[in-house]
């Protein structure tokens, strides 16, 4: 992960808290659907509740870094039908997206090549 990508990440992240979110317990987010059409970035003030895991999973994929999902609803920034859902606290909660998901970040001049 470059520098420029891990501040773009540091950035959504204080939008979402300058916009006070309410926390959540079941989903990793909850949003204002209305007007919204499949494929659409989800933009932080139609975020209306939000939990921890979702924070982080939201920040990372907004720029595109896969945190969890299979290859249709991974997204969680970008509005689908199921993707939300697919989010569930039975599906991902914050203990196994830090233990099995978010393990490792390195800028990418010591990523392998």
């Amino acid at each position: 992960m470059s520098s420029l990508a891990r501040g773009n990440v540091n950035a959504r992240a204080e939008m979402l808290v300058n916009d006070n979110i309410s926390y959540s317990i079941l989903r990793q987010m909850s949003i204002n659907e209305s007007g919204l059409t499949i494929g659409t970035k989800i933009s932080a003030n139609r975020i209306m509740y939000m939990r921890c895991d979702g924070v982080i999973e939201y920040c990372y994929e907004y720029y595109g870094f896969r945190v969890y999902g299979n290859d249709t609803y991974w997204d969680l920034s970008t509005f689908g039908l199921l993707t939300i859902s697919h989010h569930s606290y039975n599906d991902i909660n914050p203990e196994t997206q830090a233990t099995y998901y978010l393990t490792q970040v390195l800028d990418s001049d010591t990523e392998p090549t």
